[in-house]
């Protein structure tokens, strides 16, 4: 799991060829992180604080100078982080940033982003969370055709809790299904008709080391701009 946290994925994009210098990534710090263009992690309650950040330079042997890409740390439900705000169906009038790593918060990005990953992080809210985070997550994409949202997490054939299943906080986990979580996004987040929702739900059995033989589900997903 450490791979992934230390940044492997970004630095995958900038091998196939994304520039280092467009790629960005946030979370609430610097001590869990997921990446591509932009990743938005939200572990409300950390129990590492450990800087993998820093650990995917030595793991990589890079610096910021060689691996140069951003990282801008806040809480995505933060105004402080992403403005509140419709999504972009016209290009947006201010420029993008020029220099990455310059910024304090994701609001200057709205409407500028093509390619947003948020993996393993939407099954950590309750339903109404989901929604305004999916709706965060919009002000930053481009309008530009071909401008995409895509990830994984837990989801599940009807909508609804998964009562077998508990989060980090102790909760029931809230799953959305492949037609629900392309109804959101298609009609809620997004003007109907204005994206392509592509979602399907698959399978993991259940390890022989789990006692209590749950199977996951997992929704993997994009959304593309029309």
């Amino acid at each position: 799991m450490s791979f992934i946290l230390v940044g492997n994925d970004l630095r995958k994009a900038v091998v196939d060829g994304w520039p280092v210098e467009n790629g960005i990534a946030s979370d609430l710090r610097s001590g869990l992180i997921l990446f591509l263009p932009i990743f938005l992690s939200q572990i409300q309650t950390p129990s590492i604080v450990l800087e993998f950040w820093e650990y995917g330079h030595e793991l990589f042997k890079s610096t910021s100078e060689t691996f140069s890409a951003a990282f801008v740390p806040g809480d995505a439900f933060n105004p402080a982080l992403i403005e509140p705000r419709e999504p972009f169906f016209s290009e947006p009038t201010t420029p993008r940033p020029t220099d990455l790593r310059t910024l304090k918060s994701l609001t200057p990005l709205q409407g500028h982003a093509s390619a947003i990953h948020a993996s393993s992080l939407f099954h950590l809210f309750g339903e109404e969370q989901q929604l305004k985070l999916a709706k965060q997550l919009a002000t930053l994409l481009s309008p530009l055709q071909g401008s995409i949202i895509f990830g994984i997490h837990g989801g599940q054939l009807t909508m609804g809790l998964r009562t077998e299943v508990i989060n980090y906080r102790g909760s029931q986990v809230f799953c959305h299904s492949p037609e629900s979580w392309a109804d959101l996004w298609d009609g809620e987040v997004f003007k109907k008709g204005s994206v392509e929702v592509q979602v399907k739900l698959t399978k993991r059995e259940p390890r022989k080391s789990d006692p209590q033989g749950i199977i996951m589900y997992w929704l993997v997903w994009s959304v593309i701009r029309l």
